[in-house]
């Protein structure tokens, strides 16, 4: 037993001096490197603050943004509060449904003048959440119309949704608001294939998102606000290619489809994107042609 003792003593001290050893040589390698590329600086991230100052500041900053959003936010419960309180007056009996999906949307298009004023007063942000709540307001509301409350027919729901759309995506066009012009596309985008499937009139709606893709595109060339057309071109044409389906497996669905219709709503669809494209191309070469390439 002594002399495994005696041996793990010897082991254990010539590991010890080893490890020694290579932390005299690790150490002397690291002075030699350090003198070569001379006194180390600890880089920064970009953009981060470089005193605990900038650092209390930019919180601060951050603090006064989230303490300004807050009011326009309880605004926009309250808008919605009120919504609320005329769909309950509705559903209790004591406003007719034609009056009171009628007060709504005058509630809902009130709150889009809201937002066109307070982005003429350079309040962006404010006149954001005014479009947020016009559009959480009315959009429901139609569905709900249309659906629940038998206030608009197909046809009657169509027209008004595309009122309301229209009122929305000329106010934001108008104020340079593309958040609010964003919210109106998806919110009417989602209305409309509900709508479809609700109603059971696939031609109709098709038409509408159609009609949607179209002004979207005008957004992109105007405006430069990229990315809408896209949300909106692509249940477009998965629409028309649907319906065009449901022409040729009659017994795929109840809904009503004629093949004229179909007809027509292809032929509108491509006369519509073809057209967008070649006006676009058509005032790109004459304000090429008029003022060079410099102001297009």
């Amino acid at each position: 037993m002594s002399d495994r003792l005696d041996r793990l003593e010897r082991t254990m001290e010539s590991l010890t001096d080893t490890v020694r050893d290579l932390q005299t040589r690790l150490a002397a390698l690291e002075g030699a490197r350090a003198e070569k590329a001379g006194p180390a600086v600890e880089p920064s991230a970009p953009g981060a603050p470089s005193s605990p100052e900038a650092l209390s500041a930019a919180s601060a900053s951050a603090r006064g943004s989230l303490a300004a959003k807050l009011p326009q936010a309880g605004r926009t419960f309250l808008v919605l509060g009120g919504a609320f309180l005329l769909r309950a007056l509705t559903d209790a009996g004591i406003l007719p449904p034609p009056a009171g999906v009628s007060l709504g949307l005058a509630y809902a298009l009130t709150w889009i003048g809201f937002a066109h004023r307070e982005a003429t007063r350079q309040r962006p942000t404010s006149a954001a959440f005014h479009g947020l709540a016009s559009v959480l307001v009315a959009y429901p509301l139609l569905f709900e119309g249309a659906i629940r409350f038998d206030v608009f027919s197909p046809i009657g729901v169509a027209v008004a949704l595309t009122a309301v759309t229209t009122i929305g995506i000329v106010a934001a066009w108008r104020s340079h608001l593309r958040l609010v012009a964003w919210w109106f596309t998806l919110a009417a985008t989602a209305t409309i294939i509900s709508l479809m499937f609700a109603t059971a009139r696939p031609i109709l709606f098709s038409a509408l998102l159609v009609g949607l893709g179209v002004a979207t595109l005008g957004l992109a060339y105007t405006r430069n606000w990229v990315g809408q057309q896209w949300l909106v071109a692509i249940p477009a044409n998965l629409a028309v290619l649907r319906t065009s389906f449901m022409v040729s497996q009659p017994e795929s669905g109840a809904m009503e489809v004629s093949t004229s219709g179909v007809q027509t709503l292809v032929v509108a669809f491509l006369l519509s994107y073809l057209g967008t494209f070649a006006g676009r191309r058509s005032s790109s070469r004459f304000c090429s042609r008029t003022w060079g390439p410099s102001r297009l």
